[in-house]
């Protein structure tokens, strides 16, 4: 079989099928490229949107944007608002987990407003406010499902890592005071 040229690098190859146009480095490459155009719609193939510079300030990447209304480079769009609007960002965090997460997953609307009228917005353990902390957790036991109050992220996940389990928590303050501590 005759030589050929590559279409990519212009290197002379012997072809192994009389179909190949592209030498060995490059005909995986392009038959790749051609799959990935082919699956991708228009708007998610590279290179469809011109590349832009992040309006992050002191950032100034070039990056290539994945829809027309991107204004942020990857290292930098994900948390761009939150950081540019931190109360109202952990306002709305803090509503939608008062609203929604607890409630529902309680099958009770309210709970989260009634524990504040009974105990007060701040956490039952160390008593964190929402002005301290993310936000307030309502606890439950797992078992029955009974509400036992609010709890800040940190003290709720202690307890869960405690498997709620008394004996381990009263076991944990012996050590942390230094019963039975041998060096």
């Amino acid at each position: 079989m005759p030589s050929r040229v590559c279409g990519v690098c212009g290197v002379e190859f012997v072809p192994t099928h009389a179909a190949q146009k592209y030498c060995e480095e490059h005909k995986n490459r392009h038959a790749k490229h051609q799959v990935d155009r082919r699956r991708l719609g228009a708007r998610e193939r590279p290179g469809y949107y011109r590349p832009r510079v992040c309006e992050e300030p002191g950032c100034g990447a070039e990056y290539e944007p994945t829809s027309g209304r991107q204004r942020f480079c990857e290292t930098h769009r994900a948390g761009a608002w939150e950081r540019n609007n931190r109360e109202r960002h952990l306002a709305n965090r803090r509503a939608y987990m008062r609203r929604r997460r607890h409630a529902e997953i309680h099958g009770e609307a309210g709970v989260y407003d009634r524990l504040v009228e009974e105990h007060g917005e701040a956490c039952r353990i160390c008593g964190a406010t929402p002005e301290t902390t993310k936000y307030l957790c309502v606890d439950h036991d797992h078992e029955t499902g009974a509400v036992r109050g609010l709890l800040c992220e940190p003290c709720n996940i202690g307890l869960g890592w405690f498997r709620d389990d008394p004996a381990r928590l009263l076991a944990a303050i012996d050590y942390l005071r230094g019963v039975g501590q041998s060096v």
